[in-house]
C-alpha cells in the first residue's frame, strides 16, 4: 500500500444536476486526458433528491491518483461535485463526506487534521472553490472523532 498522508479536497468546477456527472468526468479523464481512471479516489455527488448524497467510487486506493501535480504519491483525493466558486457546498454533503469517506481514510491511515488540504495549499488553483468551507469540514471531521 502507498504511504497516505494526506487527503487533498477538490470540486469538479460542474454544475451538479439530478443527474451523475461522476461519469462524465471518468469519461473525461480516461478520454481526453488518457489517463488509466478518473484522478481521484472519492467523490461525493448528489444523485436525484435534494438531500441524496452518494459516495461514488474512483482510483482505487493502490494507485497513485491524477489530481494534486507534485502531491498524487502520498494523498488521496476526495471530489465534491459542483462548482463552488459560485455557490456554498450543502452542510448535509460535508456531513455525509466526513462520515463516509473522512473519518475512516483518517483512521485507517493515521492522517492528521491539518494534513486535509484543500487543492489550491499544493497547486495553483482556487479548488475547491472560493464558497467551500473548508473551516466547517474540518470542525466536523473533529465532532465526528470525538
Amino acid at each position: 500500500m502507498r504511504n497516505i498522508k494526506y487527503i487533498i479536497i477538490h470540486h469538479s468546477g460542474t454544475e451538479d444536476g439530478k443527474i451523475s456527472e461522476w461519469q462524465a468526468i471518468r469519461g473525461w479523464h480516461i478520454n481526453h486526458n488518457c489517463w488509466l481512471d478518473i484522478g481521484y479516489h472519492y467523490g461525493i455527488e448528489r444523485i436525484g433528491k435534494e438531500w441524496n448524497w452518494e459516495v461514488l467510487v474512483g482510483r482505487p486506493l493502490n494507485w497513485v491518483g491524477a489530481h494534486a501535480r507534485g502531491h498524487n504519491n502520498n494523498s488521496i483525493g476526495i471530489c465534491f461535485v459542483g462548482n463552488y466558486q459560485k455557490v456554498k457546498p450543502s452542510h448535509k454533503m460535508i456531513q455525509v463526506a466526513v462520515r463516509r469517506i473522512i473519518v475512516p481514510l483518517i483512521k485507517t491511515f493515521d492522517i492528521p487534521l491539518g494534513n486535509i488540504l484543500p487543492h489550491r495549499a499544493v497547486n495553483n488553483t482556487s479548488c475547491p472553490g472560493k464558497m467551500f468551507e473548508m473551516e466547517y469540514l474540518i470542525d466536523e471531521t473533529k465532532r465526528r472523532l470525538k
